[in-house]
């Protein structure tokens, strides 16, 4: 059976810098391309932030900067909840890596091309760059064979009481995104707040030994504290739920569902308005929206990552 070829968007970021170590780790995947979009910080921040975990974990791709503000709005980040740099102001090495002169939307029409209806996006942050490749080549629809995202929620959200950070960041674009008729996984905050890491659960990854102990350390450590301060207790890795579940289903349950995403301003801005009604008919097209997940499966996968990087 061969590789998957798959395509990351991200804005690392403290969970996407996790969501990329699984990845790197997972042997199931051939890693295409990563692609960096504003979000979490600004677009500069969140670039070199990859350059330096893909200089760390020795990820061997192509590398592309995008979208450096939403499609229209005001651009938001999460520096209150990273760091000033992103990344819990953990310093990274910074080597040659360096990002290819070509934007992250036409590197991802390329790879489309490239693999032949076989691609996956998983995306991890706001969906501007997928959405500018679909204004740009309304063929590229052709060739992707599913996006696995992380964002929205069945219910309440994470800077509004309904929307999610990374729709909240570009809501037009996520609603490009979401109507265009290519199979989506959503992977919301309804289940990702249900895999929260207890200090039981964070002692038990630390305890595995791994070659970068310093940083993980440092960056769960960092998260936990910020996490404590908005009502947590416990870290909540969003991004690597959704690159788990590219690697094992089996970690989620999904139900399909009509999706539409509140792009007006006012308190709904960015929210996805799920339906969870399975009798209630009607024309919207419909959205695999996680609904459940194994945390024991999700936290041994975390763990098998790290045994990986022994």
């Amino acid at each position: 059976m061969g590789k998957i070829p798959i395509v990351i968007d991200t804005d690392p970021g403290i969970d996407d810098f996790f969501a990329l170590m699984l990845a790197r780790s997972a042997e199931i995947f051939d890693i295409r391309a990563i692609q960096t979009v504003a979000g979490n910080q600004v677009i500069e921040k969140v670039t070199d932030n990859t350059l330096r975990i893909c200089q760390m974990l020795d990820i061997r791709t192509r590398l592309s900067k995008g979208a450096e503000k939403p499609i229209l709005g005001e651009q938001i980040t999460a520096g209150y909840i990273h760091g000033s740099n992103g990344l819990g102001d953990l310093q990274l090495e910074k080597g040659d890596f360096a990002v290819e002169n070509i934007p992250a939307w036409d590197l991802m029409y390329e790879e489309a091309r490239n693999a032949e209806g076989d691609l996956r996006i998983i995306a991890l942050g706001p969906l501007t760059n997928i959405a500018i490749a679909f204004l740009k080549y309304p063929d590229i629809k052709n060739f992707i064979k599913e996006i696995i995202l992380m964002g929205g929620s069945t219910g309440l959200g994470n800077v509004s009481v309904y929307g999610e950070f990374n729709i909240v960041a570009d809501p037009v674009a996520a609603d490009i995104v979401f109507k265009s008729g290519i199979p989506l996984t959503m992977v919301g905050l309804n289940v990702t707040h249900q895999t929260i890491l207890s200090e039981e659960d964070i002692e038990e990854l630390l305890a595995i030994p791994c070659k970068f102990q310093k940083e993980i350390t440092h960056l769960l450590r960092f998260a936990q504290k910020t996490e404590k301060e908005y009502g947590f207790n416990g870290v909540i890795l969003h991004d690597p739920l959704t690159v788990a579940y590219a690697m094992d289903p089996t970690v989620l349950t999904l139900k399909s569902c009509p999706v539409s995403i509140e792009t007006r301003s006012g308190l709904n801005r960015g929210r996805t308005v799920v339906d969870l009604d399975p009798w209630r008919k009607g024309a919207l097209d419909r959205v695999n929206v996680a609904v459940e997940v194994d945390k024991a499966k999700f936290v041994e996968i975390l763990k098998n990552m790290l045994r990986y990087w022994a």
